[in-house]
């Protein structure tokens, strides 16, 4: 993404701004991504890395680089540190919707199939019922 400095009218300041267009396409994109339903082992992979990195960010951003550094830089990497560990909370959770789908779908096609193979039985015992 392409994030630019802007002029205020008038005011000879800048001020930070996020194309929002930008920020769009990337939501589509994650949504598009998400509804392709990638396979589990690439979803559980993504979440372990990401939860890896962030884990291998913690510790030494608790040991020596927390005396490093300072203000911004210090606020940028408990950022990215923050965000990994929360890209991977949602990619759990992803996980588990697809996966609580996939089981809901598995469930609905066994029930039809076993009414499919005990209706015709059903209708044998009826008539044999009948014909009593």
């Amino acid at each position: 993404m392409v994030f630019a400095w802007t002029f205020a009218q008038g005011t000879g300041r800048r001020f930070f701004t996020a194309p929002t267009k930008n920020v769009l396409v990337f939501s589509a994109r994650l949504l598009r991504c998400i509804a392709m339903k990638p396979p589990p082992n690439l979803r559980r992979l993504a979440s372990g890395i990401c939860l890896g990195v962030s884990l291998l960010m913690l510790v030494p951003g608790l040991t020596f680089l927390s005396h490093r550094l300072s203000g911004t830089a210090l606020a940028l990497y408990w950022l990215v540190c923050f965000l990994l560990t929360g890209l991977a909370a949602i990619i759990a959770l992803v996980d588990i919707m697809l996966l609580r789908r996939a089981l809901r779908e598995q469930q609905r096609n066994l029930i039809k199939t076993t009414f499919d193979e005990v209706g015709p039985d059903l209708s044998n015992r009826e008539n044999i019922r009948a014909e009593e």
